[in-house]
């Protein structure tokens, strides 16, 4: 289960077509705290790990598959 903030967006057609929330993410920091940051570099991560997570549940899913997800 995703939480609302970390939500994966998928927007067929444009040219970003994965996405997530950028605004407000909490990151690991210093001293083992975290912060609260802004920007689309925050966001990617959260793209990638949710892909990643997909596929770990089945490793034959392709690219096409989690975009009809």
């Amino acid at each position: 289960r995703l939480e609302s903030d970390e939500r994966l967006v998928y927007r067929p057609g444009h040219l970003v077509e994965f996405a997530a929330r950028g605004f407000e993410v909490s990151v690991p920091w210093v001293g083992g705290t975290t912060v609260t940051v802004n920007g689309s570099s925050f966001a990617a991560p959260l793209v990638a790990a949710r892909i990643a997570r997909l596929k770990s549940l089945d490793r034959r899913l392709q690219v096409w598959d989690l975009k009809s997800l």
